[in-house]
């Protein structure tokens, strides 16, 4: 599922959860500005630096992260959605 900019905003500024949820937001751009990396290393990466694994994956969600896999049996990937992309909208925040 798909959410719009402004959703997303309003998701992650919820009471109590909005510091950590945007701090993880900010982080995922910088570790997927490049382009696409496999999610276990994100994640890997992500509980290193001090994020919930599951506060992650709801900001990738809210983000609008795509997930991809690599072949039939390969690994997983994320990425941010293409800039192009009108579902996504503006999501700086």
């Amino acid at each position: 599922m798909r959410m719009h900019a402004d959703d997303a905003f309003a998701a992650a500024n919820e009471p109590g959860r909005g510091a950590e949820r945007r701090e993880a937001i900010a982080w995922l751009r910088e570790q997927l500005a490049g382009g696409p990396v496999p999610a276990n290393d994100v994640i890997e990466r992500g509980v290193q630096f001090g994020f919930n694994e599951r506060t992650l994956q709801r900001a990738f969600k809210l983000l609008g992260g795509v997930r991809k896999r690599e072949g039939f049996h390969g690994r997983w990937t994320w990425e941010l959605p293409h800039v192009g992309d009108s579902t996504v909208g503006d999501t700086s925040f």
